[in-house]
C-alpha cells in the first residue's frame, strides 16, 4: 500500500504543492518591485525617475534625465517645484503632455501593440487561474481522472506556464517604467512640426524661460522661415532673453514691409534697438504709433517717448 504521497492522489497533491509554491514565489517577486517602487526616496532620486520617463522635445531621443539642454534643465527644475508642491509622478507626466503632447512622453499611453502586451499576459493569467481550478475540481471519488480530462500533471504544468507569463511580464514591464528609459519607437523620434516647436515654446514662454523658447522658435523656423508668427515670435523671445541685437537683424525686414504684421515688428524693432542703446529706437517707436495708435501697448511707449525727451 503506498503512502499519504504515492499512487494518482499522491501526484496530484505534489503537483499542487509545487503549483502553491511557484504562485508564491511569483507572488513574492512582484511584491518586491511594488515595493521598491513606493519605497520612500530622495526628492533627487524622484525627480529622476520622473525626468527618465519624459522625452526632451528639443533633443533627438534622449529623456529629460539624460540630456543637459537648456530645455531638458528648466523641465527637471518644474519637475522639482511640482513634487514639492505634493502633486504625483502621473500628474506631472500629465501636466507635461497636456503641453508639449503626448511624443513628450517615452512610454506612451498602452494602445495597439502596447494594449496587447499588457492584456494577453493578464488573459493569460486568468486562464491559468482557471485551469488549476478545474483541475483541481475535476476528479472521480477515487481521485482518478474522468476520461477525456488531461492528467493533473499537465494540468499543473499548463497552469504554472500560464501563471508564470501572465504574471511576470506585467511585474518586468512595471519595474521598467520607472528611472529607466525605454528605448524609443520611430513615432517618438519622429521629427517634430513646426507647430509643435511653436506649442513648445509658447509653454516655455508661460513659465519665463524665454531662452529656451527662442530655441525652440529656431526649430520651428527652421521648418518655415517666411512665417511671420514664427519671426515675431523668435525676435521677442530673443529681446527678452537679452539679444536685442539678433531681434533687430530678424525684425528689420519686417518693420519695412506693409501689412499686417509690421505693427508688431516695429515694436519689437524699436525696443530692442532702445535695448541696445541705438538712436534709431525713438524713430521707429514713433513709426508703430503711427502706424497703430490704439495698439495695446500704444500708451506704454508714449510713456517711453516722453522719459527720453
Amino acid at each position: 500500500m503506498g503512502g499519504p504521497m504515492t499512487g494518482p492522489v499522491g501526484r496530484h497533491r505534489r503537483t499542487a504543492l509545487a503549483a502553491a509554491a511557484i504562485v508564491v514565489a511569483v507572488a513574492v517577486a512582484v511584491g518586491g518591485v511594488l515595493l521598491a517602487r513606493h519605497r520612500p526616496a530622495s526628492l533627487d532620486s524622484r525627480v529622476d525617475a520622473v525626468a527618465g520617463t519624459l522625452r526632451c522635445p528639443t533633443c533627438t531621443a534622449e529623456s529629460v534625465a539624460d540630456s543637459n539642454s537648456t530645455m531638458a534643465q528648466s523641465m527637471r527644475h518644474e519637475i522639482r517645484d511640482q513634487l514639492r508642491q505634493g502633486r504625483s509622478p502621473d500628474q506631472i507626466r500629465s501636466w507635461f503632455e497636456n503641453r508639449y503632447g503626448e511624443r513628450v512622453l517615452l512610454m506612451p499611453h498602452p494602445r495597439g501593440l502596447a494594449l496587447v502586451l499588457w492584456v494577453v499576459p493578464l488573459a493569460v493569467l486568468a486562464g491559468g487561474v482557471l485551469l488549476l481550478v478545474r483541475g483541481r475540481h475535476r476528479r472521480n471519488r477515487d481521485g482518478s481522472a474522468p476520461a477525456g480530462v488531461l492528467s493533473a500533471r499537465r494540468v499543473g504544468v499548463a497552469a504554472l506556464a500560464c501563471v508564470l507569463v501572465g504574471a511576470a511580464v506585467p511585474a518586468l514591464a512595471w519595474a521598467r517604467s520607472g528611472p529607466a528609459t525605454p528605448a524609443p519607437t520611430a513615432a517618438q523620434t519622429e521629427p517634430m512640426k513646426a507647430r509643435d516647436w511653436v506649442a513648445v515654446a509658447q509653454s516655455l514662454e508661460q513659465q519665463q524661460d524665454y531662452r529656451s523658447a527662442a530655441d525652440a522658435y529656431r526649430h520651428a523656423m527652421r521648418q518655415q522661415p517666411s512665417s511671420p508668427g514664427v519671426r515675431t515670435g523668435l525676435a521677442f523671445d530673443l529681446l527678452r532673453s537679452g539679444r536685442p541685437r539678433q531681434a533687430i537683424g530678424l525684425m528689420t525686414p519686417m518693420a519695412h514691409r506693409t501689412g499686417p504684421n509690421r505693427a508688431l515688428a516695429l515694436l519689437i524693432l524699436g525696443l530692442a534697438q532702445r535695448s541696445a542703446h541705438l538712436p534709431a529706437a525713438d524713430h521707429t517707436l514713433r513709426q508703430f504709433l503711427e502706424v497703430a495708435p490704439h495698439h495695446p501697448a500704444a500708451d506704454q511707449v508714449r510713456r517711453l517717448l516722453a522719459e527720453s525727451r
